[in-house]
């Protein structure tokens, strides 16, 4: 392998990890979003009327 080949490739494995990051901080950024909604409709659906 040139040493131009192994410069690609981590090159490559560099843009993967920043994705994966991104990919994670976005299903955490969704689930936080996503949370309040489900709460309210749990609270809905189970709480005692008066």
């Amino acid at each position: 392998m040139t040493d131009q080949e192994r410069a690609a490739q981590r090159q490559v494995q560099s843009d993967v990890a920043a994705l994966a990051g991104a990919i994670e901080r976005m299903a955490g950024d969704l689930a936080l979003g996503e949370e309040p909604s489900n709460f309210e409709a749990a609270l809905e659906a189970g709480a005692p009327r008066d």
